[in-house]
């Protein structure tokens, strides 16, 4: 960033916390730490944020915590361009200073984890403005300079392939740094050999990719009468249902991320009573019938309430839906 002429401290006037040790990422052996990964990237208020990440960031934070102890934390920071991430990580790591790149300028810790969040191009403005648009070069200069002695970056092997600042960093990286390549999941996470080049782990997760693919080409376009956005007609009278009975049933959720490590969403959600809600709409699909197998499957084993609502309930909605949730309606 400053061709060569910017002085940094000498090695030996930092306190260094690290120390050597096998595993590359946490160890002082080199400071600085490349993960190219294929995650899924969701989305909240055209935010990025990537559950999957999440999960990738808390098994390196449990490596640091099993060589260094806890007190490492103090030690440590989580940084992302995307609000919609670092909300996330503030619930999910709570023991972990974060925040976005922009609200980390005029901070420093030992170690930085830099959560790049989106990993996947879209057609019209490729990963975004903040990871390839003007600010891009500051927001990346800010967040490598926040790191005293580890810095350690998260992201789409495109992105440091493809987008300029992130590949000369990413060259840089792997000629003096670390680079911790592995063939990953995009659902879950968990390692893929790298004979299986499609990036799944299982059958269970590329079902939910193609899942997860398809609500991608139907956004939720469609307004209830309580103003929630869902993606289809028949959702819109499921969600407006809900809303004339919530005297009885409560608030319900739309779309809320279900507590399984699949990346899940759940149609509905009724706090008041933990029932989770599905509409299976698409039956006439095979791939959606295998899609639906594997959550039903997800649900049970997690020991989740699951109420289903089938396309044929639609035809005597008011009724059938009274049928569904008779046990609530009837609490006293």
């Amino acid at each position: 960033f400053y061709d060569g002429r910017l002085n940094t401290s000498p090695v030996a006037e930092i306190d260094e916390k690290l120390r050597e040790c096998q595993d590359e990422i946490i160890s002082n052996r080199y400071s600085m730490v490349c993960c190219p990964r294929r995650f899924w990237t969701d989305y909240e208020g055209g935010s990025a944020f990537s559950l999957v990440e999440i999960d990738f960031i808390k098994k390196i934070i449990k490596k640091f915590r099993h060589e260094y102890g806890e007190r490492i934390y103090e030690e440590m920071a989580i940084i992302s361009p995307y609000r919609a991430q670092i909300g996330i990580i503030e619930d999910e790591i709570p023991d972990i200073e974060c925040g976005t790149v922009h609200t980390f300028q005029g901070q420093e810790k030992k170690i930085i984890i830099f959560a790049t969040a989106k990993y996947q191009r879209s057609q019209s403005s490729g990963f975004g403005k903040l990871l390839e648009g003007p600010a891009s070069r500051n927001l990346l200069n800010v967040a490598v300079s926040r790191a005293k002695e580890k810095f350690i970056i998260v992201g789409s092997r495109e992105l440091f392939e493809e987008v300029p600042i992130y590949k000369s960093l990413y060259e840089h990286i792997r000629e003096r740094g670390y680079e911790n390549r592995q063939n990953c999941c995009m659902i879950c996470g968990e390692d893929v050999p790298e004979e299986r080049p499609a990036g799944f782990c299982s059958e269970d997760c590329y079902r939910l990719f193609e899942l997860r693919v398809h609500e991608g080409r139907n956004p939720r376009k469609y307004k209830a009468d309580d103003k929630d956005c869902v993606r289809s007609t028949h959702e819109m009278l499921i969600d407006n249902w809900l809303y004339r009975n919530k005297n009885c049933i409560g608030e319900h959720e739309v779309e809320k991320q279900v507590p399984v490590n699949r990346l899940m969403y759940c149609d509905w959600f009724l706090p008041s009573w933990d029932i989770y809600v599905e509409y299976w709409g698409l039956m006439h699909e095979e791939w959606y019938k295998k899609a639906r197998a594997v959550k039903e499957r997800l649900y049970e084993q997690a020991g989740l309430e699951l109420r289903s609502i089938e396309p044929e309930d639609m035809r005597n909605l008011d009724e059938n839906l009274r049928r569904i949730f008779s046990d609530v309606l009837n609490h006293q």
